[in-house]
């Protein structure tokens, strides 16, 4: 990795005194000249997790990663032997939450990165309560809002929601872990993206 050439980085974002779960509120009506439209509150969690970097050679978080705090979307690392790095983000949710009860998943993104059209996400669910701990991929979802660089660039990063639909047939029927997999493409397999994960929206059923 770049600086001072270590295994593997643990990056874990700053975060606020406390953290909220707001759980998913009933229906209620919403007042737009519609009287009869329904609406309801997704089930929202902010990320509370951290992002792992390391060579993708690798295949996990190698023994010996350093642990350090800072801003996903305002950070960048690369690995110094011009190989290809990994980076996920990793959250556990501490309660297994049931699949069914839901049919979308959205994740909103800060994102900063400078590099248009290199960056794809995939979602995958985890039940680590389970022998072998089984997961389900809800699929990957390409990042559009990448701005192009340009020499004083000084923009803040851009917010955009990525969204993940359940399947039909899922492996698993709860889940209390989430990984968010980046897939870096050409040209910048060695330089990891400068986005962060600010939170999960739990879209229910019959929206």
């Amino acid at each position: 990795m770049a600086g001072d050439a270590v295994p593997g980085i643990i990056l874990r974002p700053k975060v606020e005194n406390y953290v909220t779960i707001v759980p998913a509120l009933p229906t209620r009506r919403v007042f737009d000249g519609k009287p009869n439209q329904r609406r309801a509150d997704p089930f929202s969690i902010p990320f509370f997790g951290a992002y792992w970097f390391f060579r993708a050679a690798e295949k996990r978080l190698p023994a010996g990663a350093v642990e350090i705090r800072g801003d996903p979307a305002a950070t960048e690392f690369k690995t110094t032997d011009f190989s290809p790095i990994s980076m996920e983000a990793r959250q556990n949710f501490g309660s297994l939450i049931d699949l069914s009860c839901y049919k979308a998943i959205e994740l909103l993104i800060s994102n900063g990165d400078r590099r248009p059209g290199t960056v794809r996400v995939e979602l995958i669910l985890t039940n680590t309560t389970l022998p072998g701990e089984p997961h389900q991929s809800l699929g990957i979802a390409p990042v559009n809002s990448t701005l192009h660089w340009f020499p004083g660039d000084s923009r803040p990063p851009v917010k955009e929601v990525l969204s993940f639909r359940m399947p039909a047939q899922a492996a698993i029927q709860r889940f209390d872990e989430a990984t968010i997999r980046f897939e870096l493409g050409s040209p910048r397999e060695r330089w990891s993206a400068e986005i962060a994960i600010e939170k999960f929206g739990l879209i229910p059923r019959g929206l």
